[in-house]
This record gives structure tokens, C-alpha cells and sequence, in this order.
């Protein structure tokens, strides 16, 4: 394992934030300079980075003058117990679009299209249920910008103006440490067990539970499509595996030895555990990874 030394670490997440941070910032420039922009989505597989991107995009438009309208369509999943609802607990998929309660997203849409007062439902993950609704009156030059995994599946695209600009961001190249590549699909693998631990209230074994339904999804419903979107960015930090490794361990802690997620898990770990540690002290306040590490 080669030894970084506090300041060398620094540099490296100093150097990737930059990188990162002016990727953000051209995609943010050529979006506030489209003519008629009236409507915006942000997509991308799950732990990518797309809060952060829409944030530095909403910043972009509001120093223009422009007021913007965020449609979250995690907000429209249908309530976890109708989707559970007969259906035996290997056999819940929460990532299909059989989740989202396309019908009221569709109503939505047009209402908003249309300029109509709109109830946008509010989703709390915790509870896996609505939990209440904003009322929305779209005015003369607002831009909606519809944010989500979802916002590239075709049956929500369909919803969207053809002239809608769109903004695709993944994990889209391998990370090397030493001797050691984390490949893409890995890099938001280790993101989520952190992310859904932290903030989510879900164990390891119910993230590891999700994530074969996770990337069939990916395979049939996003990555197909993501060549088509107006603007693709790259989030994959080199400095992460680093970063993740004291948090991962820890996440990974409590899965023991008698689930068959154990193997994974020790699989994992053992990867991980090649990386020297890098301090979260060094991440800027707004940083993508803050998304997965508060």
C-alpha cells in the first residue's frame, strides 16, 4: 500500500474536486445559455451525484433571474405497502417503473405544461410513504426540472417537451489504487451501503437485498439511454475508495458471518482494506460526496 502523506491526500481530493467542480460548472454554463429553455431533467443510476448537479444548476439559473421549480419524482414512488402489497419479499422491485405512481406524475406534468395550480406529492424514504403534498402555480418563465433515477425511463420521458434538455450523470470510469481497480458499477456499489445506512435507515444486507434488482434495472431502463441525453457527466472521484474505506468498514460491521451476504461482504471489505484511509476533513462543503457522507 503506498503511504500518502496529510498534504498529498489534500492535493488529490484538492485536484479531483476541480476536475469535478468545472465539469459542473460548463454543463451549468451551456444549460443557462439554451434559448426557450422551459423544462430540465437530471438523471442517472442510483448514487451518482445528482442532487449536487441539480443544486449547482438551480444556482446557475437563479443568478440568471430565472425561478426554478424542482419536480423530484422519488416523490411519486407509490406507497412501499401497496407495493409489497401480495407480493413475496424477494420479489419486491422498488427500482421498475411499476413503482412510481406513473398516473398522478402524468397529471402533474400536464397540469404543469399547462400552467395549472399542481399538488406535488412529498415521499418520506423512512416511512416508505406519502406524506403529504405543495401546491405549485407555475408562472410565466419558470423552468421545471423533473430529478431522478426515473427521469430517463421512456414511460417518463414520454411526459417530457421534445425540446427538454437533459443531463445524465454517472460513474464512468475505473478508479486505481496501487495495485488495486474499482470499477464503476463497484465505485456507487460501496456509495450506497454507506448512503443507505446513513441516511436511509436500511441495513447492509437489505442494500446488498436491492441491488441485483438495481442493476437489471440499470441494464434495461437507464444505461441504454444515456448516450441520448443532451449533457453526460463523470463523477467517479479518484480519492474515494480512500475516503470510503474507515465508513465502509464500519457499515459492513454488522453483517454477520451467517448471512449470505457475509461472503460479498468479506469480499469487499478485504478490497478495501488494500486503499489507505483518507480523511473526509479534506472534502470542500459542497462536494458530490457529501451526498453520501453528510
Amino acid at each position: 500500500m503506498t503511504h500518502l502523506s496529510p498534504q498529498e491526500q489534500k492535493n488529490i481530493v484538492i485536484r479531483c474536486e476541480a476536475r469535478f467542480e468545472a465539469d459542473l460548472d460548463a454543463v451549468a454554463a451551456a444549460v443557462v445559455a439554451t434559448q426557450g429553455l422551459r423544462t430540465l431533467s437530471i438523471t442517472g443510476p442510483t448514487c451518482a451525484g445528482k442532487t449536487t448537479t441539480a443544486n449547482k444548476v438551480i444556482d446557475a439559473l437563479q443568478r440568471h433571474g430565472r425561478r426554478v421549480q424542482v419536480v423530484s419524482i422519488d416523490d411519486f414512488y407509490r406507497n412501499r405497502a401497496c407495493i409489497e402489497d401480495g407480493i413475496e419479499p424477494e420479489d419486491v422491485d422498488f427500482e421498475t417503473i411499476a413503482a412510481i405512481d406513473l398516473a398522478y406524475l402524468t397529471e402533474c406534468v400536464e397540469k404543469i405544461l399547462a400552467g395549472s395550480l399542481v399538488r406535488l406529492p412529498k415521499y418520506k424514504f423512512a416511512t416508505g410513504s406519502r406524506v403529504g403534498y405543495e401546491e405549485y402555480v407555475p408562472a410565466r418563465g419558470d423552468i421545471i426540472l423533473f430529478e431522478g433515477i426515473q427521469a430517463i425511463y421512456p414511460e417518463v420521458t414520454a411526459l417530457f417537451p421534445q425540446d427538454n434538455v437533459s443531463i445524465f450523470i454517472n460513474t464512468r470510469r475505473n478508479i486505481r489504487v496501487g495495485e488495486t481497480t474499482f470499477e464503476p458499477r463497484e465505485i456507487r456499489l460501496i456509495r450506497r451501503l454507506v448512503r443507505d445506512r446513513y441516511f436511509r435507515d436500511a441495513t447492509p444486507e437489505f442494500s446488498f437485498f436491492l441491488w441485483d434488482k438495481v442493476v437489471a434495472n440499470e441494464d434495461t431502463s437507464i444505461l441504454p439511454y444515456a448516450e441520448g441525453c443532451t449533457h453526460i457527466i463523470d463523477s467517479a472521484m479518484e480519492y474515494e475508495p480512500g475516503m470510503m474505506r474507515p465508513h465502509l468498514e464500519r457499515v459492513l460491521a454488522a453483517v454477520p458471518q451467517d448471512s449470505k451476504y457475509y461472503p460479498k461482504t468479506a469480499e469487499i471489505l478485504a478490497k478495501i482494506a488494500t486503499v489507505q484511509s483518507i480523511s473526509c476533513e479534506y472534502l470542500p462543503e459542497k462536494s458530490v460526496y457529501r451526498e453520501f457522507l453528510g
